[in-house]
């Protein structure tokens, strides 16, 4: 009988977060999963949401 060998411990490293368009990808990929089969594409803006400009009174 051969004895069973023993796994080895694989090195754990620590998981690295996904880049920004990684991210934005898998976003993407998600809207378009959710949105099937509707004929309507996903609204896509690439601009970051900015904060209102403050107005001056009587403009």
């Amino acid at each position: 009988m051969s004895k069973p060998t023993q796994q080895q411990p694989k090195p754990t490293t620590p998981a690295q977060p996904p880049s920004r368009d990684e991210r934005i990808e898998r976003e993407l990929d998600e809207a378009l999963k959710e949105t099937f089969p509707a004929s309507d594409p996903i609204a896509v803006d690439p601009d970051v949401p900015r904060a209102p400009g403050k107005s001056k009174p009587g403009k």
